[in-house]
């Protein structure tokens, strides 16, 4: 299993812009700051797969 921040299309887009020169460093690692990182997880494998067993749901609070 893999453990790792997910990068959103805001953070694609952003680097994109200062590669292009349309941004410069302070201003787009300003932008990189103020997304909230999400872990995601990647079972590389059917073994993995098949670990796997369903608990609970849960709602995200605001």
């Amino acid at each position: 299993m893999i453990i790792g921040p997910v990068a959103n299309d805001n953070v694609y887009e952003t680097v994109a812009l200062y590669i292009q020169g349309i941004i410069n460093k302070p201003e787009a690692l300003s932008r990189l700051k103020t997304y909230k990182l999400f872990d995601q997880y990647v079972f590389a494998s059917e073994k993995g797969l098949k670990a796997l067993r369903f608990l609970k749901t849960m709602e995200e609070k605001e």
